[in-house]
């Protein structure tokens, strides 16, 4: 009887104990969900905030996007069709011809060669299509600002700033790359397709050691195509780099479109590359080891 008493009371006294915490328990439940909620839509906004910086940035301002596979024309009369451009193709403002473009064609200036494209497979760009064309798929992501010298580095599918690196470009850094030896550096969405111990292109100049780097996946589809239809690329070629794309390896490197895009050592205090991007060798050495083969990659 007495173990049953004292069984009651300490029922009652949890009880009351229970009653007493559960509201200020439910209430840190809430205030820890509003702060991930606000830490989240912080972190969201930064990201977002930093893209559209870099593309308000950008010399030639991004007009369309490419809904689905577009087709190429060689006029808008006798629709000779030239190829096939992938989807989330984008070309820039300074591309478009508006004294040649009509109700149904778009005509476009790529490479001093005038193509149109019907109008019903473009979409011109927000700033919502403009971040589904750059939201990484990889947890870690690289962004790359020409126009402000600056790499960022992104986790949680781009939604936490990791780190910021200065870097040095090609003295011809305002020019997006279009042919081998013109010393620019690529821009598009790429990815990190190898990690090279390595190097033959940088070597330490005090102790003759080959340092790491990463290569940049270029040229991507949408550069295999403007070259295409210039006719610098053969079919052959654009298909094995769209095909290399598509399955995440390596590029063809062995056209006239150039190759070896890398990220490398050797400092970022002024611009002497022929199109990689220079890092402190510090900055290098953590990006090599936090950094995974297929990392998207953006450069603008």
């Amino acid at each position: 009887m007495k173990n049953t008493k004292r069984d009651i009371a300490l029922w009652a006294l949890l009880s009351t104990q229970l009653l007493t915490a559960e509201p200020a328990v439910a209430q840190n439940v809430v205030n820890r969900k509003e702060d991930l909620v606000e830490n989240l839509k912080t972190t969201e906004d930064s990201m977002n905030s930093s893209i559209l910086k870099i593309i308000e940035n950008n010399k030639n301002e991004i007009a369309y996007f490419t809904k689905l596979e577009t087709k190429v024309y060689s006029d808008s009369t006798t629709k000779q069709e030239l190829c096939t451009i992938p989807v989330w193709t984008y070309f820039r403002k300074a591309q478009i011809n508006p004294e040649n473009s009509n109700e149904n064609y778009t005509c476009f200036s790529i490479k001093e060669k005038q193509v149109w494209i019907n109008n019903k497979s473009l979409e011109e760009s927000t700033d919502n299509l403009l971040l589904k064309y750059l939201k990484p798929k990889t947890e870690k992501s690289i962004v790359v600002d020409k126009v402000n010298r600056k790499m960022s580095v992104y986790d949680q599918y781009g939604k936490r700033l990791l780190k910021e690196f200065s870097i040095a470009l090609s003295p011809m850094e305002k020019w997006d790359k279009t042919i081998e030896w013109d010393g620019n550096t690529p821009e598009g969405k790429y990815y990190v397709c190898y990690k090279n111990p390595a190097s033959s292109f940088w070597t330490n100049p005090n102790t003759g050691w080959r340092l790491w780097s990463l290569q940049v996946s270029y040229p991507n589809a949408q550069d295999a195509v403007e070259w295409l239809i210039s006719w610098d690329i053969t079919k052959a070629q654009y298909q094995w780099i769209k095909n290399s794309i598509q399955q995440k390896k390596i590029p063809s490197q062995w056209t006239n479109l150039g190759n070896y895009i890398m990220v490398h050592w050797g400092g970022s205090e002024y611009d002497r590359t022929l199109g990689c991007m220079g890092l402190n060798n510090g900055d290098m050495l953590w990006l090599y080891n936090n950094i995974t083969s297929w990392t998207d990659m953006f450069i603008w």
